[in-house]
């Protein structure tokens, strides 16, 4: 409440006693409701929403030029985020220097990501898993999902160092993120750390997912869905690369039909958040904060049903059309590790049989 009253304090006062921040730099007054969703995805209320759950965390002074009341710097990395355009041109349209557009974004990046565990989570009991994966089984007839896991490159500025562990095989250096989401496009589980050169299934090797869901006490029963890249686990259904029969078949369509849910969100995360689909022009640990910044909010933006952004032009320049290759092959020699596809493998022929057999 105390939040709300403030920010009313704000609108109404001091933008008056500002002169820097005159109606002419107040986006609240200079655009209408579809212009304010169209520059910043969030519609006017959600915004002083945005400013009530983060604010408190905001209202540090800046280090030259004052400060900026919470609102605005809310406004100016939404801004950023959605239009991945240079901070001298976010600048401009604020009337704030461009190193400050620069520490605006580095620390409202820094707020989100610090919550990152409040909005990106898997269930929290067997009773949520159930619905999200009743909610899976209605899309296609696929049972027992939790979510389902791909990875996708955001492009960044070539690092200063280790600069040819970023080299991705398209040539550019991104960050190889790995989402996992739920049937409704919410990510209920990332990885954001990786050099675009690491392969997908490298990445779930080294996740909390795999050392959770491997062991013999898994924190909840169902299973993902991934591409033909990952490696089989009776948690972790992959297709059937040449299918037998109908049922086989049957499995497949479901499997990618359902499946295709996470290539959408990848998508409607990059077409919301363009700073992701763009350069972005920042150093590893920087970009990696701003897209755990882009997930939080998407999550939230997802939650308030918002629409979703229109597809682009271009496909994505840096995502890989094709299943990931991944790095399985090194794995299949070891005898442990072709006990655990047998066991993945028995656990796909068992779906098969008693769902897609008809």
């Amino acid at each position: 409440m105390a939040g709300r009253l403030y920010l009313r304090m704000l609108l109404q006062q001091d933008f008056r006693r500002q002169r820097i921040l005159r109606d002419r730099t107040n986006p609240f007054d200079i655009y209408d409701d579809v212009e304010m969703f169209s520059r910043f995805r969030f519609r006017r209320c959600d915004i002083i929403s945005l400013v009530d759950m983060f604010g408190d965390e905001l209202e540090h002074p800046l280090r030259r030029g004052g400060s900026l009341p919470p609102l605005m710097q809310v406004l100016v990395a939404l801004r950023f985020y959605a239009s991945g355009t240079f901070q001298q041109n976010i600048g401009d349209l604020f009337n704030v220097d461009r190193r400050t557009v620069g520490r605006i974004i580095s620390r409202f990046s820094s707020v989100l990501s610090r919550r990152l565990g409040e909005y990106v989570h898997l269930p929290a009991t067997q009773r949520e898993a159930d619905e999200m994966i009743e909610s899976f089984y209605q899309m296609a007839g696929f049972p027992n999902i939790l979510g389902c896991i791909d990875c996708t490159h955001v492009q960044i500025s070539a690092p200063v160092v280790n600069e040819f562990e970023y080299v991705n095989r398209k040539g550019k250096h991104t960050i190889n993120v790995q989402l996992v989401c739920n049937a409704d496009m919410q990510i209920t589980n990332c990885v954001v750390r990786w050099p675009g050169s690491v392969h997908d299934s490298r990445i779930l090797r080294e996740s909390n997912i795999f050392r959770n869901f491997e062991g013999p006490e898994k924190p909840l029963n169902g299973v993902f869905l991934g591409d033909g890249g990952y490696m089989l686990r009776p948690w972790l259904m992959t297709p059937i690369r040449n299918p037998a029969g109908r049922a086989q078949e049957n499995y497949n369509t479901a499997h990618c039909s359902t499946r295709s849910i996470i290539e959408r969100t990848n998508g409607v995360l990059k077409r919301r958040w363009y700073c992701l689909h763009a350069e972005l022009r920042y150093d590893p640990a920087a970009a990696c904060n701003i897209i755990l910044a882009c997930i939080v909010l998407h999550n939230i933006a997802t939650t308030l049903r918002l629409p979703e952004p229109e597809p682009l032009d271009e496909e994505d320049p840096d995502d890989e059309d094709n299943e990931n290759d991944g790095d399985e092959g090194e794995y299949h020699a070891h005898a442990c590790e072709r006990r655990r596809v047998l066991a993945g493998q028995m656990e796909r022929n068992r779906l098969v049989q008693h769902y897609f057999n008809h």
